[in-house]
């Protein structure tokens, strides 16, 4: 097998060295395939196409409007959040904001 390929059907990955055998039959698990980085990262918000906002359930009573608003303040800086995360899609990633009481504090005040 050439250096840098993979066939179907196999776990032989190229990385930095020689082919390794992973020892599974599959794909890779879903969260070490998507989940890509937790902290700011310029070329992964340039290929930003989705959005995604998780709420605690401490944050149940807000209403949908005050949600939208911090929504909004959130995801305008998000390099400031500290639950940050970059997941990969088919058109480019998608930026999901786990909501902590520190941002929520740092966008009302």
């Amino acid at each position: 097998m050439e250096a840098g390929f993979l066939r179907l059907g196999e776990a032989l990955y190229y990385g930095f060295g020689p082919l390794r055998r992973t020892g599974r039959a599959g794909p890779l698990p879903k969260w070490s395939a998507e989940a890509v980085a937790d902290t700011f990262d310029p070329y992964r918000e340039a290929l930003v196409m989705e959005i995604d906002t998780i709420w605690p359930a401490e944050y149940e009573d807000l209403s949908p409007a005050e949600r939208v608003a911090l929504e909004t303040k959130l995801h305008a800086n998000p390099a400031a959040c500290s639950g940050l995360e970059y997941i990969r899609t088919h058109t480019g990633f998608c930026r999901q904001i786990t909501v902590t009481p520190a941002d929520v504090e740092r966008v009302s005040g």
